[in-house]
């Protein structure tokens, strides 16, 4: 869900949003959280990691769907005059 998200905000020309959203997830949230479900828990090991992942991802994906809901619910922008685009002109 993170990535397609990711993918619909760089069709509304959104790009910087889902860049520091995935980096803040992954950095700040998920490696810290695999770091210490991992190795400091007790009794987790290597799915620790996994759970700090998860998170991370979780996290990035309710943000930046988040994002693209709010751009949804924006107004479409009007043509410039109102003219229509016809065939053949």
């Amino acid at each position: 869900i993170a990535v397609t998200t990711s993918f619909a905000l760089r069709a509304f020309r959104d790009t910087r949003y889902p860049f520091l959203v995935m980096a803040i997830a992954y950095w700040l949230v998920s490696l810290p959280a695999g770091y210490y479900w991992g190795l400091k828990a007790p009794a987790a090991g290597a799915l620790g990691f996994w759970w700090g992942m998860i998170l991370g991802i979780a996290i990035a994906a309710a943000m930046t769907s988040c994002r693209v809901r709010t751009h949804l619910r924006r107004p479409l922008p009007q043509m410039g005059d109102g003219s229509r685009c016809e065939a053949g002109n």
